[in-house]
């Protein structure tokens, strides 16, 4: 597209189009309790070789002031993976977001894990996260290559997977390496659709819509067209 960038990841899918709805539709209550968690950087980070995000604290402190105040619990800096590797009180949550790095290993749910502050003992792995107990409508992963490229129901997805395998009824994140000022702006506008109604994937397609519409900057579909949305398949009771 002529911004003098190229993504080499071997064999790739191309999302050229805002996501789709993969499943029937649900029903979405907006609303209940929000769980954001944001790390720009620390040692952790550094140690694998990652540079320092810009806006990942940034991110959660702007979506923790798009929620009702009541509703919300935003844990940055060092505080970051406290409330997710203690595991306690996570079901009470209708929404956890976060926004930091991740390093992704295909298949491999012991080394594949999100990178937070705090996290220097025991780092919250692929593997912790499915032995989460969650009840949440929603798990938004605004990091790196947390869909890994596979859907859910085809295979290993990584922390996608990892987060539906915990009890997370859905999961937005994104296939491969993204922006992380252009995650901000995409996340901020999903929520602002979700928090009008919208189910998990019309709130997604229609943030993607407003990057790809809105600002020249934003137009190009690296910024935006990555992220998909991971639905658990729900028994019949269910529905």
């Amino acid at each position: 597209g002529g911004s003098g960038m190229m993504i080499d990841h071997g064999t790739v899918a191309v999302c050229d189009m805002p996501a789709l709805e993969r499943t029937g539709e649900t029903v979405h209550r907006p609303g209940g309790r929000l769980l954001v968690v944001g790390t720009d950087g620390y040692a952790g980070t550094k140690r694998a070789g990652l540079p320092t995000l810009r806006h990942a604290d940034s991110e959660a402190r702007e979506l923790a002031a798009v929620w009702p105040a009541d509703q919300v619990t935003l844990r940055v800096g060092e505080s970051a993976a406290r409330t997710l590797k203690e595991n306690a009180g996570l079901r009470s949550f209708q929404a956890i977001h976060v926004a930091s790095h991740a390093r992704v290993f295909t298949g491999q749910s012991d080394q594949t894990m999100l990178l937070l502050a705090g996290d220097e003992g025991e780092a919250l792995t692929a593997k912790r996260i499915q032995q989460l107990d969650l009840d949440a409508e929603l798990v938004f992963l605004s990091c790196c290559e947390a869909g890994d490229g596979r859907d859910t129901r085809a295979g290993y997805a990584g922390l996608a997977r990892s987060s539906i395998d915990a009890g997370a009824r859905s999961v937005v994140a994104p296939l491969t390496v993204i922006d992380d000022e252009a995650a901000k702006v995409l996340a901020t506008r999903f929520y602002s659709h979700f928090l009008s109604g919208s189910s998990v994937p019309d709130a997604l397609r229609a943030a993607q819509l407003d990057l790809r519409d809105g600002a020249a900057q934003w137009a190009h579909p690296f910024y935006w067209a990555f992220h998909q949305p991971f639905v658990a398949q729900l028994s019949a009771a269910e529905h």
